[in-house]
């Protein structure tokens, strides 16, 4: 047999759209996965996918029959980017029909930030996009609190420190004001944790109202707050290019 039937059982189980590997390493440590019907806890084995028998909390597990599914939502706020909240409070996973909450959430959207995001079992996609060093873009529309001056944003596109990093380059468009607020459209190829909210809280120009429009060739068109989609084909497949575009840029 060839070593290279072998593949990490986590990378199998977010393959088959059992969740992204992170959320694959809980259900193997919570002892909820067997192999050759004896329950699995070693987050380093490795299965033949073509002669083990793989199970995951009872269910058969068998990738050659598992379709990929491609959904985009469009999150309300005040709505958890999680499958499951020990407070009870409204997820993402609220808003999908029972048969299409198997697929996990690529990246997320903080509590209070709406916008798109993209839900899928397709493990290779899910992975790649969710790696520090892919550089989809995404776009966003800021709402803040005041007016900032040109000087102000001119430094938040350069790149400012945020935490032991700097920021790499982002473009920002004024959209419009009032006498109170503003709106820009950002663009940017990174995704730290609140990264939009802390920039602007960095030139005292605090974030109101925070929306995902895109996220690379994705788009909102047509589609209210907390309904979803099926991605078409011609979406699956421009998804698809532009992640082996980035692929070939990485290497």
């Amino acid at each position: 047999m060839k070593q290279n039937r072998y593949e990490r059982l986590q990378k199998y189980l977010a393959h088959c759209g059992f969740g992204s590997r992170r959320e694959c390493d809980k259900m193997i440590a919570q002892g909820l996965v067997m192999v050759n019907g004896h329950v699995i806890t070693d987050m380093g084995i490795k299965i033949d996918p073509e002669s083990d028998y793989v199970s995951c909390d009872g269910k058969k597990i068998n990738k050659h029959n598992t379709k990929s599914v491609y959904i985009i939502l469009n999150k309300p706020k005040g709505c958890l980017s999680t499958r499951n909240d020990p407070q009870k409070r409204d997820t993402i996973y609220d808003l999908l029909p029972k048969h299409y909450r198997n697929v996990s959430h690529v990246g997320r959207l903080d509590f209070n930030t709406e916008g798109l995001i993209l839900f899928t079992n397709d493990g290779d996609l899910a992975h790649f996009l969710t790696k520090p060093r892919s550089s989809i873009q995404k776009v966003y529309e800021v709402k803040v609190k005041g007016r900032p001056t040109p000087e102000k944003i001119k430094k938040l596109s350069k790149g400012i420190p945020l935490g032991k990093n700097i920021t790499l380059p982002i473009v920002i468009t004024f959209m419009k004001d009032t006498q109170t607020n503003s709106w820009f459209r950002v663009e940017l190829r990174e995704g730290k944790n609140r990264q939009i909210r802390k920039m602007f809280e960095i030139i005292q120009n605090p974030v109101l109202k925070l929306k995902r429009i895109s996220l690379g060739p994705l788009n909102l068109k047509n589609l209210s707050v907390g309904q979803w989609r099926l991605l078409n084909p011609k979406e699956i497949k421009s998804l698809k290019d532009l992640v082996i575009k980035e692929k070939s840029n990485i290497l």
